[in-house]
């Protein structure tokens, strides 16, 4: 049986912005079909969605009394991805994404805003057997800090950045019998170049030869050596000598 992940795979990007979903900012549908501008091509073989970036603004209060109806974070949620690629959750069962807030404080009237720059942690991809998903039905809640939990409040505005991997039919799938003939066949090369290396070193008789004539220019060497050592002291004595006679005849 074919694994999920020898599967070829294509990978699409979709933006998605508040501004123009079909719905509200807290309750819209994605269509991936043909008649959408967001249209995935094979949506009819889905086999990953994820979220891969997340911008929301205007989340807080413009208030100069203490105010605790302000989101610490939101929540995301999609019933139709399959649970394999979502996170599991106490109060839903599972969840979309969760994207945590950063309260700031301006000015002396207690505003309170949190505008906030998604940073995922390095999540992996869970695949899933491929599904037709024609659209995808998100609401997004948070959670406040007197407890409450709600759907986002209407005046935030976001964008979301998804991950939509599907089937790739112009590619053939990698079989393992074929992952097993690739590898036998990158092993036989290594084993050629092996021998190649074995064939090119010496045989018993060249390396007998070359380390005698080794020995041989080792020695021819050292007496050289000898024989410059000799020609520099009977150099320095004749030197010496003269030297001598030369500061003798100047003082007579």
């Amino acid at each position: 049986m074919e694994s999920i992940y020898d599967i070829p795979k294509k990978v699409q990007y979709i933006v998605l912005d508040s501004r123009y979903v079909t719905g509200t900012n807290n309750t819209f549908s994605l269509d991936l079909s043909l008649t959408s501008n967001t249209h995935v091509e094979d949506y009819s073989k889905v086999l990953g969605v994820k979220m891969v970036d997340f911008y929301i603004t205007q989340v807080g209060e413009n208030t100069s009394t203490l105010n605790t109806n302000v989101a610490k974070y939101v929540d995301i949620v999609c019933p139709e991805v399959p649970q394999v690629a979502q996170m599991l959750d106490e109060r839903h069962g599972r969840i979309f994404a969760r994207v945590p807030l950063e309260r700031h404080f301006t000015g002396s009237s207690g505003i309170v805003l949190r505008d906030k720059q998604w940073k995922s942690f390095n999540r992996e991809t869970n695949y899933f057997n491929p599904i037709s998903i024609q659209k995808l039905n998100f609401t997004i809640y948070e959670q406040q800090d007197d407890g409450d939990y709600r759907t986002l409040q209407p005046d935030a505005a976001w964008y979301m950045v998804l991950e939509v991997t599907t089937v790739n039919h112009k590619e053939k799938p990698v079989t393992k019998e074929a992952q097993i003939l690739d590898a036998i066949h990158a092993l036989i090369g290594k084993i050629e170049m092996l021998h190649q290396s074995v064939d090119k070193l010496p045989n018993k008789e060249t390396a007998e030869r070359i380390i005698e004539e080794t020995e041989k220019k080792r020695k021819k060497m050292s007496f050289n050596y000898i024989l410059l050592a000799l020609a520099v002291l009977v150099g320095g004595y004749v030197y010496y000598v003269n030297k001598v006679k030369l500061v003798a005849s100047m003082v007579m």
